[in-house]
């Protein structure tokens, strides 16, 4: 073969490679486009607008008065807390009032089956009983303006006052078949990082003639419904009996398999169930048992089990 023939040849597989190089750094650029022009049109995607009412009161006359915002959000919940801010922020004119004091922090969260959760502070409670009834009207006409919020749940810290909503702001009758009530339960999970316990409200279906202490315990081994918040306690673990005596001390009886790995987490499921049976009104301490026995101090547990435990706030954020 001639060096000619040679040279020709090598400039051919050369262009090949060139070309081929060419046109997969041309798919690279298109690739890369096309990623930027996604991720630029999530980011400016506008969240839906929504047109609420607020009601609020003329503090002169009582009388009612609507005001409508425009409120901004892509999900249920994020409507939702839109609207509660609205709320907080109160009238627009100086006549008007939502009866909300200042020093009142509250808080709301979206619940299952069209109901929403309102906690207050205890400060509501300075109010004139009128001004709460009137301050709860307000809140729960103003969050029912929302077509996905039907009832509205109302509790001062940890204790439940009414449930409300457009045909009666004062206190709407149970609609679950008797015996049956609804309920909301505050439930204490781990965070997702473990690093201290959270907060969850729960609405449940409580039959009056079986404990509302089992309904915690068994709604804690079922699990936490936020995705932010990890279960404390193992779903092989079954209750076997729960009662609460005089001395507000709940009695908790479990099976053996009621163990969890490393101390930490033993903290944690100690813990999520005695501040969530403590945030009862009728519970102060609860004492663990295993299968009716009383829990030794030799049975392997990292934390002292034998006397009954009180709630431990420092552990909740």
């Amino acid at each position: 073969m001639s060096t000619r023939t040679r040279t020709q040849r090598k400039r051919k597989t050369t262009s090949g490679i060139n070309i081929m190089a060419a046109v997969l750094l041309a798919l690279i650029i298109m690739l890369a486009a096309y990623i930027v022009f996604i991720t630029l049109r999530s980011g400016n995607e506008q969240p839906d607008a929504t047109v609420i009412e607020l009601l609020f009161f003329n503090t002169a006359t009582l009388d009612d008065a609507i005001e409508e915002r425009t409120i901004l959000g892509n999900t249920e919940s994020a409507l939702l807390n839109a609207a509660f801010e609205e709320w907080l922020l109160g009238p627009s004119y100086p006549a008007l009032t939502n009866f909300l004091p200042q020093n009142a922090i509250v808080s709301v969260q979206h619940m299952p089956d069209g109901y929403a959760l309102v906690v207050f502070s205890e400060h509501i409670n300075e109010l004139p009983a009128l001004e709460i009834n009137l301050c709860h009207a307000s809140l729960v006409l103003s969050l029912t303006s929302l077509p996905f919020i039907t009832d509205v749940v109302i509790y001062v810290n940890e204790t439940y006052v009414r449930t409300a909503n457009r045909g009666n702001t004062h206190l709407v009758e149970d609609t679950i078949p008797p015996p049956y009530e609804s309920i909301v339960i505050f439930l204490y999970f781990a965070n997702a990082m473990g690093t201290h316990l959270a907060r969850e409200g729960r609405i449940i279906y409580r039959n009056p003639n079986r404990p509302i202490e089992q309904y915690v315990i068994e709604q804690l081994i079922a699990g936490p419904g936020n995705e932010a918040h990890s279960p404390t306690i193992s779903p092989h673990v079954t209750l076997i009996s729960i009662y609460t005596d005089d001395n507000n001390i709940s009695y908790v009886n479990l099976c053996a398999e009621f163990r969890s790995d490393g101390s930490a987490a033993e903290l944690f499921m100690i813990y999520s169930i005695v501040n969530s049976l403590t945030a009862l009104p009728h519970i102060d301490k609860v004492q663990f048992l295993i299968n009716h026995d009383l829990i030794r101090d030799d049975m392997g547990f990292h934390q002292s089990l034998t006397s009954p435990i009180e709630r431990d706030t420092s552990l909740i954020r």
